[in-house]
């Protein structure tokens, strides 16, 4: 239990020595505003002499290697602690920020490299891991659960999710446990040694104005605010997800979620009580802990079959067989909504909550274009608009782009105010239409149609040709199959909707060759459409 399923890797990696070329790439790719740790040493003194910073840096790194010691001075994190919300006398409502020498994460960065290089050629990751991976994103993982909870909506199963909630897990996780884990996973020897001696004897101090407190050790948890931090808490956790008998896991870090599905209600209760005892279980092997105050779940389900929720509990060690679990053990809270990552969930999976909360955001922008639109040209109007507005509607909006149409003209109509408010001069008239038109901004369906067919024009996935249309269209005219659905859960599953879109692409919209020419000419065609 303590290991999981894992498969232990043979191979194990190879450190490659460090070199200038390589050092200097890595900086460039570095913040250059990044707050510096204990030692003072900004980015923009490294980056001001970053021939010399290069070769120092790589010989420091060649030393690491050399030695399989990490130096002490580097292991040192500064934490800064950060209101919330709450009572300020509360420590549990403060955010730790954690500060550490921008030396260090350069170094970090050099053996990040290595480590996710190696883990990414054997696969092993889960791919159900979407925090802090390359080419991976919140918005990745939410398409993810949308496709399970729509498919299983439209199929007419029960589905019920879990938002689990750790206490502080970066912090507790234990360094023996992570160091063997790492062996299994092919992190030894030279490079096994380098990781013991990155985690042992951190030390942390707390500033609060321009007042260090004193060091003190730390015994767990891996460094936040780190490069390698977030890579070995995956790999901490990875081997969660071979454990679960017959639910859906999504996790993002320390984000997890999870999903029980079936055709009938007790089963799926059932099922998610089983699989949720082994998580926890895992857990409390593992050194991590359930926030059991912040964990919630949620049934959902078509408004036209609501059912009541069966109570899920977090078993305790005095709960066995005979006991009633009421009397024993904590009952996870049922909910009607939640968020995860950033995005509002509702019962009924119908992107009411979030399509609300985001028209809020968009009218508090106001206020704000009413006084400085008469002082910015148009061009930068629009660089203000697309960050401002844009990028609000652009996050997840393949997700709720596709519900009810109501919510969407709703969205669409706070939208049209903005532009009139922010591009219409004062005493002049012009229609919401030809303001779109002139300052080439896509209407929030149009927006997301444009955002489906640039992620998906280059891939083969959901796009399987129709034959028997194909046959009786004019050459060169593409048809791609479109499954039948069973309700309008069937709508926001991809095996729907990207066939239908790219089933109204012209000819010579299909036949793009490139991503740039995919943009232009895409954009060009939803515009004037």
């Amino acid at each position: 239990m303590l290991y999981g399923k894992i498969d232990r890797i043979r191979d194990s990696v190879v450190i490659q020595n460090s070199s200038p070329i390589d050092i200097s790439q890595i900086i460039s790719e570095i913040n250059i505003t990044a707050s510096t740790g204990i030692d003072g040493i900004f980015m923009k003194h490294i980056f001001g002499s970053i021939d010399n910073s290069s070769v120092c840096i790589s010989k420091l790194i060649n030393s690491i290697i050399l030695t399989e010691i990490w130096p002490e001075e580097l292991k040192v994190q500064v934490l800064r602690p950060v209101y919330k919300k709450g009572s300020k006398i509360n420590l549990d409502n403060y955010r730790p920020i954690s500060l550490l020498s921008n030396i260090n994460k350069i170094i970090e960065k050099f053996f990040y490299k290595q480590i996710s290089g190696f883990l990414n050629k054997h696969n092993i990751l889960t791919n159900k891991q979407f925090g802090f991976r390359q080419h991976k994103s919140t918005t990745d993982a939410l398409k993810y659960i949308n496709e399970i909870i729509s498919n299983s909506l439209n199929n007419g199963k029960y589905v019920k999710a879990v938002l689990v909630d750790l206490q502080k897990a970066f912090d507790t996780t234990g360094h023996d446990i992570l160091i063997k884990k790492c062996e299994y996973y092919g992190l030894r020897g030279k490079f096994g040694n380098i990781i013991k001696s990155y985690l042992h004897d951190r030390k942390a101090c707390t500033k609060i104005g321009n007042s260090y407190s004193e060091e003190s050790q730390i015994k767990y948890g891996v460094p936040q605010g780190s490069v390698l931090g977030p890579l070995l808490f995956s790999i901490y956790i990875n081997d969660v997800v071979n454990h679960m008998t017959s639910c859906e896991i999504v996790l993002f870090a320390d984000d997890i979620l999870l999903i029980s599905i079936h055709e009938k209600k007790e089963i799926m209760e059932s099922n998610l009580q089983t699989d949720f005892d082994i998580l926890n279980n895992w857990f409390l092997v593992n050194d991590v802990f359930i926030n059991d105050t912040k964990t919630t779940a949620i049934m959902l389900s078509s408004p036209h079959r609501i059912c009541n929720p069966v109570n899920l509990f977090i078993h305790s060690e005095f709960c066995n067989n005979l006991n009633d679990c009421s009397q024993t053990c904590m009952p996870v809270q049922n909910v009607e909504e939640a968020k995860y990552l950033g995005f509002t969930v509702d019962k009924f999976w119908k992107h009411k909550l979030h399509i609300a909360t985001l028209i809020k955001k968009l009218r508090q922008m106001m206020p704000i274009f009413y006084k400085i639109k008469n002082v910015l040209s148009d061009k930068n109007k629009l660089i203000i608009f697309d960050a401002l507005v844009v990028s609000h509607l652009r996050y997840c909006i393949e997700i709720y782009g596709f519900g009810p149409k109501y919510l969407i003209d709703r969205l669409q109509k706070t939208l049209n105010k903005l532009v009139k408010v922010f591009f219409l001069k004062n005493g002049a008239y012009k229609s919401t239409t030809n303001l779109f038109k002139e300052f080439k901004i896509l209407s929030v369906s149009k927006l997301r149609d444009y955002t489906v067919i640039l992620n998906n024009y280059f891939k083969k996935e959901h796009k399987d040709k129709d034959c028997f249309k194909t046959e009786y269209l004019r050459p060169n005219t593409v048809r791609y199959n479109i499954p039948m659905i069973k309700n309008k859960y069937g709508l926001q599953c991809k095996n729907y909707y990207i066939p239908t879109l790219f089933n109204k692409l012209t000819p010579e919209l299909s036949t793009l060759t490139s991503f740039q020419q995919v943009k232009r000419e895409v954009r060009k065609w939803l515009l004037n459409n």
